[in-house]
């Protein structure tokens, strides 16, 4: 019978439906033949307040694209940087203070630690020098214990943590000999020689700076000067600084150093002024460079010596490379000088990519790691919204459970609270405050009048108290015995 009356009434549908097609203006199409040529034109805009939250998140993003046009600097996406991250051509550098505006070019200096290192290390540890500082037998300049331990250790002149096994400083001085070569090594370096010695095996300091082009990074500073042409040639025959090398303080041979430079002369006995005045002599005026001025290299003298025999030349965005001056490349051959440069600007452009290569270079050293890591992370979501189809229904109903009960329970403490004495426990309070709690509900219902008035010690109370504060029952009245 159901069947039948759908029947019938499809049926009496259709046939209204028919009969009232006339009823529909010409200039109209129905909603089939609308849909089947494409979504409707006649189409308005709806939710019209989206267009005003669009507009606004728009202003909002040129806003904050504007201020940081006026509070930053756009140009540090591409400026050259110097030794100590700070860039080129900017006044103020966060963090280090270096005033590099106007200095466009991103040039190199000596690094005075690297490159005296070997010299230093010659002079420190030769054996005028460790019979001054902890001779064998009698008083050095160093006091017995830490001090001379920590010089020998920093030598290698006894068995210590730090040391695999002697120094290869180019040997051992004498006390005839040890100014002489001191003096020979830092003439080449400070360019008071012919610059070709510096670059050569022949020269005082044997192949230290002939091998130094594969590392060119730890020898030198980056800095930002205001044109590629300054060099060496800059200080020799115009204004400068002088700078006295100054160990730095975390060399472990750095106080001993320091000894040695400032002993009094007076606080000496012979033989041992007579020695320690020579080795001064060399400390005062043979480790003496010359460094740019200030006007032309914004940073300390240490940063600012320029390393003899080298030129530079802009390649692009303010970058200089390097290129040995006609001198050396007279005295050691075009070849040689070629293959130096060439060595050197390989080693600046794969100190630039280590990073990214370091990270490519973890990440495929990882790769199960990662592909494990996906894996689980794949399963662990697929369960989730598995029970989560299941379990959600529970999951609301427990939300809204857990948001009365905390809202229960802060009330309560609230309350009581409330009513808390200065320095009363919050648990005592809130038993006290149960106690009235349920004494005050118990006599509303049972409708009997008391009189609650206390005196004394309590002996002539009448009241309908049936509890103490803490919760004890109290005996009723007249069952007292004695």
């Amino acid at each position: 019978g159901f069947l039948k009356a759908s029947i019938a009434f499809m049926s009496d549908n259709g046939a209204a439906g028919e009969a009232g097609s006339d009823d529909v203006p010409e200039n109209r199409t129905t909603c089939q033949e609308e849909l089947g040529q494409g979504p409707t034109q006649n189409r308005g805009c709806t939710d019209c307040w989206c267009l005003l939250v669009l507009l606004g998140a728009w202003g909002a993003f040129a806003f904050v694209t504007l201020l940081g046009f006026a509070d930053g600097n756009s140009a540090k996406l591409y400026l050259p940087r110097d030794f100590s991250g700070g860039f080129c051509d900017t006044e103020k550098n966060w963090g280090t203070g270096w005033n590099t505006k106007g200095k466009t070019k991103q040039s190199f200096t000596m690094n005075i630690s690297a490159t005296t290192d070997l010299i230093v290390k010659q002079f420190m540890c030769s054996t005028p020098v460790r019979n001054l500082m902890a001779p064998n037998s009698g008083t050095g300049l160093l006091a017995p214990g830490d001090q001379q331990f920590g010089y020998l250790c920093s030598c290698c002149l006894v068995p210590c943590a730090s040391c695999s096994g002697s120094l290869q400083v180019g040997g051992d001085l004498s006390p005839t000999n040890i100014r002489n070569t001191i003096q020979g090594k830092l003439q080449e370096l400070t360019g008071l020689t012919n610059p070709a010695n510096l670059y050569s095996a022949n020269g005082n300091n044997g192949n230290t700076f002939v091998d130094m082009w594969g590392s060119v990074a730890l020898y030198f500073n980056e800095v930002c000067l205001d044109t590629c042409n300054t060099n060496f040639a800059s200080v020799r025959d115009g204004d400068h600084r002088e700078y006295v090398f100054d160990m730095s303080k975390d060399n472990p041979m750095a106080y001993a150093y320091e000894k040695l430079k400032s002993v009094p002369i007076s606080a000496l006995s012979q033989p041992d002024a007579a020695m320690v005045d020579e080795l001064q002599k060399v400390i005062k005026q043979d480790f003496t460079f010359k460094a740019l001025p200030a006007s032309v290299c914004p940073y300390a003298a240490s940063r600012c010596i320029p390393m003899p025999g080298i030129e530079f030349e802009e390649v692009a965005a303010g970058h200089c490379q390097f290129k040995m001056t006609a001198d050396v490349t007279k005295g050691i051959g075009e070849a040689a000088s070629a293959v130096f440069t060439s060595l050197g600007s390989e080693s600046l452009a794969s100190g630039l990519g280590e990073t990214f290569g370091k990270w490519v270079g973890d990440f495929l050293r990882s790769i199960d790691a990662f592909i494990a890591v996906i894996f689980c992370s794949f399963i662990i979501g697929f369960l989730y919204l598995i029970l989560m189809r299941f379990s959600v229904g529970v999951c609301v109903w427990l939300s809204i459970l857990l948001i009365f009960v905390v809202l229960t329970f802060g009330g309560a403490l609230c309350w009581v609270r409330s009513v808390q004495c200065n320095g009363a426990p919050l648990f005592d309070t809130a038993q006290q405050v149960g106690v009235a709690s349920m004494v005050t509900i118990g006599s509303q219902l049972s409708g009997e009048a008391s009189d609650e008035s206390i005196s004394s010690d309590g002996t002539d109370y009448r009241g309908a108290q049936q509890f103490t504060k803490s919760g004890d029952r109290c005996q009723e009245w007249g069952t007292a015995s004695g």
